[in-house]
């Protein structure tokens, strides 16, 4: 019987000493580990309040045969010091890596003291699996499917890759192990309500696995068929949280919540046989609905949805192979505006083929946003009612499972992806929820990789802050409540705007006299294919 302690490092300590969710690996993990003899112990830096220091002296206090570490690409330099600070306290102990980490499987095993990394993305069935190879002296680890391991030369050396589990299988698996994070669920309950910021206090929730879509920014560890649970099975487990539990709202990180109309039908329908009183925030596409369904889904407890915007200028979102039209987007968000259903979205800024041209059309539709949510602001205002309709905005970063990291290492813009893990593991990262001007100072420093047809990823950075900026600035004229009530704050974004302008002429002027250029597309090159090859994505 083989001894684990699976600590959890992607979610940090709470600055607030509150737990607010349940990273969603965990409790699915621990639910497939409770139908094997061997015995394990969690440990979660959100979790359990602990600061990173403090989890890898509570996991070093005691000797274990395992230590299995689940984290995300910006944890790269965490998971370095944890393994290496495991080896040196405990030499004979097997150190398993898994999670989005996994992408970069050799950068991993090459440059820290990680034994196994898990690359199969149903992780809690090989992880029990590894267990069993641990009982007979890690005997048999080639014939574990989904996992990078170093052999007895230091090669890295990798098995097959796993056979996802099949629909019928997914539809029987159990809840996860809700119920062994106990205390913590009631907390995280408890605090929700105590949130009067927010329209929903919504506990995130993941029940489906994959996504059919081949956005190029994306990274896709399950592929692209995907595996979601039945709608009986989905309000099984929801009711089962507010009954258990007492939460009131949901907010759902499935990829796409519906995959079209009559899926989302079949949920209302569901909801009321169900007599549900939930409110959820759904994800969705910009590829189907209209006024009517969405008064339908408000009624059925959908109160936002998140859209991923993207971008304004269709010739970005054909190169990210999307497959949404502006026109349509135009149409789904003015009609789930005008059914009262909030929107919150988010755009991602240096795909290559970005230039002032594609940034000035995404600003116009931004101000075109701008003055729809304005509309509903003052409707929800005259209700007495809180509105947050709203989008967010990064500057692209590379996940290793994506068609861009691909491109950038076969183009020679990652040449070393250790260090561009390293690169991306500012303790600020993990602290995006702070805003989105914050979110782009950040993204300007971390990959340093830059895509776009700007001269660097700083001119990038700079046009874009100018960009928010000046929508912010002109958006609040649009409101005159905003602008009288609050004109110092208005002129400062004013000011925001002018001096991003400033600076992205100095930084494009800089860069022009130490002749750096911006990435040129592939499609524009010299005798290349023309765009029509990203135009064929899925609907």
């Amino acid at each position: 019987m083989a001894d684990l302690i699976l600590l959890g490092i992607t979610e940090p300590k709470s600055p607030d000493d509150k737990v607010w969710k349940i990273p969603y690996a965990l409790p699915i993990i621990v639910r497939q580990l409770q139908k094997t003899s061997h015995s394990f112990e969690v440990l979660d830096t959100h979790l359990h309040k602990l600061s990173f220091p403090e989890l890898m002296a509570r996991a070093l206090e005691k000797k274990r045969q395992v230590y299995g570490i689940s984290a995300w690409s910006h944890n790269y330099l965490q998971v370095k010091e944890l393994a290496a600070r495991i080896r040196a306290a405990h030499p004979e102990a097997v150190i398993i890596v898994g999670g989005i980490l996994s992408g970069n499987d050799e950068a991993v095993l090459k440059t820290t003291e990680v034994d196994i990394v898990s690359t199969g993305a149903e992780g809690e069935h090989i992880l029990p699996e590894l267990l069993d190879c641990v009982d007979r002296g890690l005997q048999g680890l080639e014939g574990v499917d989904g996992i990078s391991y170093r052999g007895p030369d230091g090669a890295v050396l990798r098995t097959k890759k796993r056979r996802l589990m099949s629909r019928e299988d997914f539809q029987k698996q159990e809840f996860p192990a809700y119920e062994y994070f106990d205390e913590q669920m009631h907390e995280i309950a408890a605090n929700l309500k105590t949130r009067h910021d927010v329209p929903i206090q919504a506990f995130p929730l993941l029940t489906m696995r994959g996504c059919p879509f081949r956005c190029t920014f994306c990274g896709h560890m399950y592929g692209h068929r995907i595996l979601r649970k039945n709608w009986d099975l989905f309000f099984d487990e929801v009711l089962f949280l507010v009954e258990r539990y007492g939460y009131t709202g949901f907010f759902s990180n499935d990829t796409n919540m519906f995959l079209n109309e009559k899926d989302a039908h079949d949920y209302c329908a569901e909801y009321t046989r169900r007599g549900a009183t939930f409110h959820i925030v759904a994800e969705l596409r910009l590829t189907f609905g209209d006024e009517a369904l969405f008064r339908k889904l408000s009624d059925h407890g959908v109160k936002i949805v998140n859209y991923g915007l993207e971008s304004g200028s269709q010739d970005i979102l054909n190169r990210m192979q999307k497959g949404t039209e502006m026109d349509t987007c135009r149409r789904i968000i003015k009609e789930t505006l005008d059914a009262d259903v909030m929107i919150h979205g988010n755009f991602i800024f240096g795909i290559p083929g970005e230039n002032k041209r594609t940034i000035t059309q995404t600003r116009d539709f931004m101000f075109w946003l701008e003055r729809l949510y304005a509309g509903q602001r003052r409707r929800y205002k005259a209700q007495g009612r809180m509105n947050t309709s709203g989008y967010g905005w990064t500057v692209l970063l590379l996940s290793p499972t994506s068609a861009l990291y691909r491109e950038a290492l076969e183009e020679g813009l990652i040449t070393d992806e250790a260090a561009y893990l390293a690169s991306l593991c500012d303790d600020r990262f993990m602290q995006l929820a702070k805003g989105s001007t914050f979110k782009i100072s950040l993204a300007q420093e971390a990959g340093n990789i830059n895509m776009s047809e700007f001269s660097s990823r700083t001119a990038l950075a700079n046009y874009v802050k100018f960009s928010m900026h000046w929508v912010a600035f002109l958006a609040r004229f649009l409101e005159t409540g905003r602008w009288l009530g609050q004109p110092l704050a208005t002129l400062k974004i004013g000011w925001l705007a002018l001096k991003h302008y400033g600076l992205y002429l100095q930084t494009a002027l800089s860069d022009a006299l130490a002749g750096r250029k911006g990435y040129v597309p592939r499609d524009k090159r010299p005798g290349a294919k023309t765009l029509k090859e990203f135009s064929c994505c899925a609907k």
